[in-house]
């Protein structure tokens, strides 16, 4: 994990939003953050294929030049490959008090 003394030091929140796709990562960045002496919360929503579908749509009829194409099989496929936490894993974690994320959640 990144500085985690220095945002222990300065009592900030820190979103990690990368590749944390499966329960194996998810439990290294929760047990990295709680040594650190850190609260930790999952956000997780969980959206239909066919409303992710629908972004990356629209995502990929505005694209920036140099920014790659993600078909609808490379969605599907990756789609697959995520592992969505379970009720038991969720309940690893802290609870949410934040009003603006607990209202989506």
């Amino acid at each position: 994990m990144a500085d985690r003394s220095a945002c222990r030091r300065l009592q900030c929140n820190v979103v990690v939003d990368w590749g944390v796709w499966s329960r194996a990562e998810r439990d290294t960045c929760r047990e990295e953050a709680r040594a650190a002496g850190a609260r930790v919360v999952l956000c997780f929503l969980d959206v239909p294929f066919d409303a992710l579908w629908d972004r990356v749509s629209r995502r990929n009829a505005e694209l920036p030049v140099g920014t790659f194409d993600i078909s609808r099989a490379d969605l599907l496929r990756w789609s697959e490959l995520f592992e969505p936490p379970t009720a038991e894993e969720m309940a690893l974690y802290d609870r949410q008090t934040h009003p603006a994320i607990t209202a989506v959640t």
